[in-house]
């Protein structure tokens, strides 16, 4: 379990926006969990667990952080950016689906 370390402060420093918390999101993005981030850019969970049945979600050669992140999307209308472990891809996922790749 990870305790959400952008809890207790005020909403314009939780910016993703803000640089100087950069290096604090860099730091968490590497554990265990997701980030919840707002319309506005404010992060309001760090180190989130989310239970989402992924039947019907199939993304081959991906694994289940992946899947979980698109079932996420395609149930909540939200867009998922997801970073390999091997390689460090990058994907964006909306309702679903890879939207977008970047190295």
């Amino acid at each position: 379990m990870i305790i959400n370390p952008f809890a207790g402060y005020e909403d314009e420093k939780k910016n993703i926006l803000d640089p100087d918390i950069k290096e604090t999101i860099k730091e968490f993005a590497q554990l265990d969990g997701i980030f919840v981030i707002n319309e506005e850019g404010i992060i309001a969970r760090a180190g989130a667990y989310i239970d989402v049945d992924t039947f019907g979600i199939e993304l081959k050669g991906l694994g289940g952080r992946h899947r979980s992140c698109a079932a996420i999307t395609k149930k909540t209308g939200s867009i998922a950016v997801v970073v390999s472990e091997s390689g460090g891809l990058v994907r964006v996922i909306k309702d679903g689906k890879i939207v977008m790749k970047l190295p």
